[in-house]
């Protein structure tokens, strides 16, 4: 990014002048690398500093790319918490079911289909708006 800015025209900069103090051995050093680049001490100060400003811009792109990631996994750890949870009170609710059903002398096996096939319907078809609402809700308290 900073030579495609150093290819820009004089007419394409807004000018602004920095002014910095350097010491006479830091100058001297920033001297010979311009002359060795063949620039000129402007230019050459001009392109390392935006070279700088590039690496510190870097920095905090990846900095704030590390933050949304570990955002992203504690929801992800969040959410996945709370389908274990989930998980854990469906077999509680299932065990409960077939230890009453077979008190009662049910067919078990075919109340388990009946119920196997109605949920794989249910996840097939469109949320209703109540459905749609709660799911908003909860997109919401996890945001």
């Amino acid at each position: 990014m900073a030579n495609e800015r150093m290819k820009m025209t004089f007419s394409e900069y807004k000018e602004t002048i920095v002014r910095t103090r350097l010491t006479r051995d830091d100058f001297a050093k920033l001297q010979f690398l311009a002359q060795a680049e063949g620039k000129k001490l402007s230019d050459f100060a001009r392109e390392g500093l935006l070279e700088f400003i590039d690496r510190k811009e870097k920095g905090l792109t990846e900095q704030r790319d590390d933050v949304l990631a570990s955002a992203i996994k504690a929801q992800a750890n969040r959410i996945a918490g709370l389908l274990a949870s989930n998980a854990i009170d469906a077999g509680i609710v299932i065990y409960l079911l077939h230890y009453v059903l077979s008190a009662r002398g049910d067919d078990i096996s075919v109340l388990m289909k009946d119920a196997r096939n109605w949920g794989v319907k249910r996840t097939q078809r469109k949320l209703s708006p109540e459905e749609v609402e709660l799911k908003e809700f909860f997109n919401k308290l996890l945001a």
